[in-house]
């Protein structure tokens, strides 16, 4: 960890939200780190003191995210690596690591099964994840906590799943263009605020936004937000398309970093209330190394899977939280809040 200019630690107060530092000493460290990157952009952001406005504030300390490293949260898919819609970011690729329902069975009978499970799966043509059979659903909930991934559901995948799930996880996209154009769906954004709504009539929704998810483009990340501030969130996981191998986009280039930063920013100035974290999907190398950076920089609440520069800034190891980051919130309530 590194030291204040006293020689002392810089994690003066530790809080459920993660950990809090004397501002200057914890700034000059993370702009090094930063510059230190080699992302383009990096150098920038590191030199410009409002990118760290956003953390700080009038309190005088900085707020940095708690670590989240879920190995004890076991991600299903439904459907195996199989997904109608291939589409262009994903084309089942972030599918093939997850257990097929026989191996998750096979999982939650066994010695030590997992603390909680993430449902997962791949789309129909619709956009509706395919839910879990009862028979594996009653399986998984009976040995941990259930955060479910449903897509655009209907009212009766809802009313099944009711009373089995503690967290859902639900992808936002702000853009009828990206909607249709990179998901190959016949919908709009009126439909995912609708199916978010009814989502939040049976357990808490924590959204999901991909900055970058129009082929590297931010096109429908700030009306996403303006929706989900009127809508009232509590808890929003940021995440950055990773143009990887076997993909559609593989040849693209992630987005700008310094977009990605705007982004985040207008994310923390919207939801100033909400619990804001980055979470698993985002590119590896030394972009992810400078994302992590400014995740950290900007005072998110949690950094999913950190690189070892930004793990450095976060709070001790016995305070790494071990599952799912849609956990970490603290909500209780139903009704669309998170």
């Amino acid at each position: 960890m590194p030291p204040t200019h006293d020689g002392g630690s810089m994690n003066d107060v530790m809080t459920t939200k993660g950990r809090r530092g004397a501002v200057d000493p914890v700034r000059g460290a993370l702009r090094k780190a930063l510059e230190a990157s080699g992302v383009p952009g990096a150098g920038v952001l590191a030199r410009d003191a409002a990118a760290f406005a956003p953390a700080a504030g009038d309190t005088g300390v900085l707020r940095l995210p708690r670590a989240v490293r879920p190995r004890r949260t076991q991600p299903v898919s439904t459907t195996g690596a199989a997904c109608a819609l291939d589409c262009p970011h994903c084309g089942g690729k972030f599918l093939a690591s997850m257990e097929d329902p026989d191996a998750a069975a096979a999982n939650a009978a066994g010695a030590d099964p997992p603390k909680s499970w993430l449902i997962s799966g791949g789309c129909d043509a619709g956009g509706r994840v395919v839910p879990p059979a009862p028979g594996l659903l009653r399986a998984l909930a009976a040995t941990g906590r259930i955060n479910w991934h449903p897509g655009l559901v209907s009212r009766a995948d809802v009313e099944a799943m009711r009373g089995w799930v503690d967290r859902i996880s639900f992808d936002f996209v702000g853009c009828d263009a990206t909607i249709r154009e990179v998901l190959g769906l016949d919908a709009t954004v009126a439909d995912y605020r609708a199916v978010y709504r009814l989502l939040g009539e049976i357990a808490p929704v924590v959204c999901h936004l991909v900055v970058g998810l129009h082929a590297g483009e931010v096109r429908g990340e700030y009306r996403a937000l303006e929706v989900l501030a009127e809508e009232g969130v509590d808890a929003l996981v940021l995440l950055v398309l990773w143009p990887a191998p076997g993909t559609g986009f593989a040849a693209l280039s992630p987005p700008d970093l310094s977009e990605v930063h705007r982004v985040f920013c207008a994310a923390r100035a919207q939801l100033p209330r909400a619990d804001i974290g980055l979470g698993c999907m985002r590119p590896p190398g030394r972009y992810r190394v400078a994302l992590d950076l400014v995740a950290a920089a900007l005072g998110l609440d949690w950094i999913v899977q950190p690189t070892r520069p930004a793990a450095d800034f976060l709070g001790d190891a016995d305070a790494v939280f071990d599952e799912c980051c849609a956990f970490l919130t603290d909500s209780t309530g139903t009704g669309g809040r998170c």
